[in-house]
């Protein structure tokens, strides 16, 4: 086998690991800042904001329905703007909006944004 080919499957391996191990990072993070509905969270995720990567609205939704179970997001319907059936939106509980930030804060911030993290990270 190729040494590129390996190399570049190892890679796309870890990073299907790496998306789903953040998947709950990215679903709190596109509702922090107000309620939306599965579109608009799955357009977040994949906009070159967030992560640009594909995400199935089933993993969304199962996500979701874990979140859910955790009392770490809410949810409740709007009317729909095209007049059909109600809109199901999502926005975080207290808890949800408390764990985000402590994730933040012991996962992102202290790692990533660090000096250190960004000297090590130059020429990448």
């Amino acid at each position: 086998m190729n040494n590129n080919t390996y190399v570049n499957q190892i890679v796309c391996a870890w990073e299907e690991s790496y998306k789903k191990g953040l998947l709950t990072f990215w679903i709190l993070l596109a509702i922090h800042n107000g309620p939306k509905c599965v579109r608009q969270i799955k357009t977040y995720i994949e906009s070159d904001i967030a992560t640009n990567f594909t995400v199935d609205e089933k993993s969304l939704y199962r996500s979701i329905a874990r979140f859910k179970k955790m009392e770490l997001i809410v949810e409740h319907d709007e009317p729909s703007t095209r007049g059909g059936p109600t809109l199901k939106v999502y926005d975080l509980s207290p808890q949800g909006r408390e764990a985000l930030k402590l994730f933040y804060e012991r996962n992102i911030k202290q790692i990533f944004l660090t000096k250190q993290f960004i000297n090590e990270t130059k020429g990448l």
